[in-house]
């Protein structure tokens, strides 16, 4: 496989505006849920965690695209990405499973409209996924099966600030409430990464660099086997220890015990407290969907570039509502 550097990131999200604050701010743990203008089936308000710039009346789609574009132009725009302007870009989106309800100009309309809004041309290889949160991970392993020295635009973008999808969620008792205590706290967001498939001659050194991506899919009808996860975690490019470990954990129950029976299969992957560092984002940025991937890259970015890292490397790990399972290897520019 071919390593990715990361050149550049964009990030939009409850707590920030750009990477760099969305980072700060979830260093410092400022996530906090507040009521929405939806209620559950008990009559309560749901909470959610959504951006404060946005109205809530606006839903749906014209939701989607105003979470994705800022972080879109962020990530063309900064650093070494610069020179992606004005040349056709693969862009690479990772958008939630089709639901109920939906707008069918997320999956008609959303590439395009992004590259619109963005000002730039579309390669023909772009293309957008919908797999949940291990859809970016799917996503990085198309583009390390790139050839020639490329730049490829690769993110993820979700929203649950919509009032059918809460109500099926809630329907079925996914998220957290007096009703579910191991239901997720739903959020929003989108993340873009600028990475450069290969290069004969680095102009500037990357903010990061993807060693290697692996996916698998869990048996049908055997998620709680956590099969797949363990092989994922048993692969032969996993360094001997890796004591900084960023994952989905959304406080749904089943994903946790998947991860207990994959770790404890897997002890070089450290998870106690004494041995290293596990970070789980969904504290203080809740669920943000099929923009996981994406958004824990940017953070681990982030971490990296202004010296808060919990080590100089970190594996991301992303586990799908589906059988799809996915991870990446990050390590610093130093490392």
């Amino acid at each position: 496989m071919t390593e990715l550097h990361v050149l550049s990131v964009g990030a939009s999200t409850p707590l920030g505006l750009d990477a760099r604050q969305t980072a700060f701010m979830l260093r410092a743990c400022k996530g906090e849920p507040r009521s929405s203008p939806f209620r559950g089936l008990d009559g309560n308000t749901l909470g959610t965690m959504r951006c404060h710039r946005m109205d809530d009346k606006v839903v749906g789609y014209p939701r989607y695209l105003e979470l994705a574009v800022p972080a879109l132009r962020e990530a063309l725009d900064g650093g070494s990405a610069e020179t992606a302007r004005g040349e056709p870009i693969v862009l690479l989106l990772s958008a939630p499973n089709a639901f109920e309800g939906e707008n069918e100009r997320i999956s008609s309309h959303l590439l395009t409209d992004l590259a619109k809004a963005a000002n730039v041309e579309l390669d023909p290889r772009s293309a957008m996924v919908r797999l949940g949160h291990a859809g970016f991970a799917a996503l990085l392993g198309r583009v390390s099966m790139f050839s020639g020295d490329l730049r490829v635009v690769v993110g993820g973008v979700d929203s649950y600030h919509d009032p059918a999808r809460l109500r099926a969620l809630d329907e079925g008792f996914r998220i957290q409430s007096n009703r579910s205590e191991y239901g997720f706290v739903p959020s929003e967001g989108a993340a873009f990464a600028c990475v450069r498939v290969a290069a004969k001659k680095q102009t500037s050194a990357p903010l990061a660099t993807i060693k290697f991506v692996a996916t698998a899919e869990e048996p049908e009808g055997d998620l709680v086997h956590a099969k797949a996860l363990t092989e994922l975690l048993r692969d032969p490019r996993m360094p001997s220890e890796v004591p900084w470990v960023v994952w989905d954990l959304n406080h749904d129950e089943q994903r946790y015990r998947e991860w207990v029976f994959a770790t404890g299969r897997n002890r070089h992957v450290k998870t106690a407290p004494a041995q290293g560092t596990v970070d789980q984002l969904h504290r203080d940025l809740g669920d943000v969907g099929a923009a996981t991937g994406a958004l824990y890259l940017a953070w681990v970015t982030m971490a990296l570039r202004y010296g808060f890292a919990q080590h100089d490397a970190a594996l991301i790990v992303t586990s799908s509502d589906g059988p799809e399972r996915g991870i990446f290897y990050v390590e610093g520019e130093s490392s």
